[in-house]
């Protein structure tokens, strides 16, 4: 349950956008072994958002803790632009020609 902790946080400090609301499809290690991110970042894929958001609730549910509740409601998937496309130019990772949702 700590580890799942840990990577729940890990999501929400290096690859959530808070200002622009935007999840991040990665992150890279420095050469000083910090976590960095490429410019411009990659924005993840409708994919990515429905693992988080399951991941979170599963969280919620093992831990009772309501801030993995409150993360999800703000995970919506094709609010702005990320990495010079727009909403329609986004696709799910899994099936190319779908449309990204978007609110």
């Amino acid at each position: 349950l700590e580890r799942a902790v840990q990577a729940g946080n890990f999501l929400k400090e290096h690859l959530w956008e808070p200002d622009q609301q935007n999840m991040l499809r990665s992150c890279y290690r420095g050469d000083q072994m910090e976590v960095q991110q490429i410019s411009p970042p990659i924005c993840g894929f409708l994919d990515d958002y429905a693992f988080v958001v399951c991941g979170l609730l599963d969280l919620y549910e093992a831990t009772f803790q309501t801030e993995w509740l409150r993360w999800p409601r703000s995970c919506r998937p094709g609010r702005t632009r990320c990495s010079g496309t727009t909403r329609a130019e986004v696709t799910s990772a899994a099936s190319p020609a779908t449309p990204r949702f978007s609110c």
